[in-house]
C-alpha cells in the first residue's frame, strides 16, 4: 500500500588484523553518540585487533525514532593500553572483547596489568545517560603488597588518605578484588571499593 515503504539503511563492516586507533577510524563518527565517540578514542590507544564488525540498521528518514535502529561494534583485541577514566592509570597488556549498543561499551578483559599487579575477569561497562557519563567496572587482582597500596597512594584515591600513609611500606603478597564506580563530571562522587587478603 502507499505509504507503507520505509528506506532503511543497513551496512555490515568487518575488519581484521589492524591496530588500535586507525581500526577505530571505519566506524561513521555521525552514528556514535559523541560522547561514546570521545571516550572510544582516548580508552584504547594501542593493541592488536584481530577482528571488529560494525552493524548499523536504520531508517533513512529524518527524525525516525531511535527505537527503530540498530547499532552494534563488536572488537576482539589483544596486548591492548586500556585508559578506562582519564584520571585514572590505564590497564596495559589487556586482552579485550569489546561490544558497543547504542550508548553502552561493554569491555572484558580475561588477563590485564595494572602497575604491577595482575588483573583477570575484568568487566567495565561506559554508560551514557540523562545524567552524564559513568565508568562501572570490577576485576580480581593479585600481587605485593606495596603495589596495591600504589592503587591507593598514585590514583585519584589518594585524596580519601591521610597524608602519613603516603610513607608506609609493605612486603608480602595479595589477593583481592576491585570494584569502581567513576563518573566524569564529578569524580568526587566515585564509589572505590577494595578487598584483599594477604600474606607472608
Amino acid at each position: 500500500a502507499k505509504g507503507e515503504f520505509e528506506p532503511r539503511l543497513s551496512l555490515l563492516i568487518g575488519l581484521e588484523n589492524s591496530r588500535f586507533p586507525d581500526a577505530m577510524t571505519f566506524v561513521p563518527d555521525v552514528v556514535i553518540d559523541p560522547k561514546v565517540g570521545e571516550w572510544l578514542a582516548q580508552a584504547f590507544s594501542t593493541g592488536d585487533v584481530k577482528r571488529a564488525r560494525f552493524v548499523l540498521d536504520q531508517a533513512l528518514i529524518k527524525g525516525a525514532p531511535q527505537i527503530t535502529r540498530t547499532l552494534a561494534l563488536t572488537v576482539d583485541a589483544n596486548s591492548v593500553d586500556f585508559s578506562f577514566h582519564p584520571d585514572w592509570p590505564r590497564l596495559t597488556q589487556a586482552d579485550v572483547a569489546v561490544k558497543i549498543v547504542d550508548k553502552q561499551v561493554e569491555v572484558k578483559a580475561g588477563s590485564a596489568q595494572f602497575y604491577d599487579l595482575a588483573l583477570n575477569n575484568v568487566d567495565a561497562k561506559y554508560l551514557v545517560d540523562r545524567d552524564g557519563s559513568r565508568l562501572i567496572a570490577k576485576a580480581a587482582l593479585s600481587g605485593r603488597l606495596k603495589d596495591a597500596w600504589q592503587t591507593l597512594t598514585d590514583t585519584p584515591l589518594q585524596k580519601n588518605i591521610f597524608a602519613l600513609a603516603h610513607d608506609f611500606q609493605f612486603k608480602g603478597a595479595m589477593q583481592g578484588t576491585l570494584a569502581l564506580d567513576l563518573p566524569f563530571k564529578n569524580l568526587q562522587k566515585s564509589n572505590v571499593e577494595i578487598d584483599f587478603l594477604t600474606r607472608n
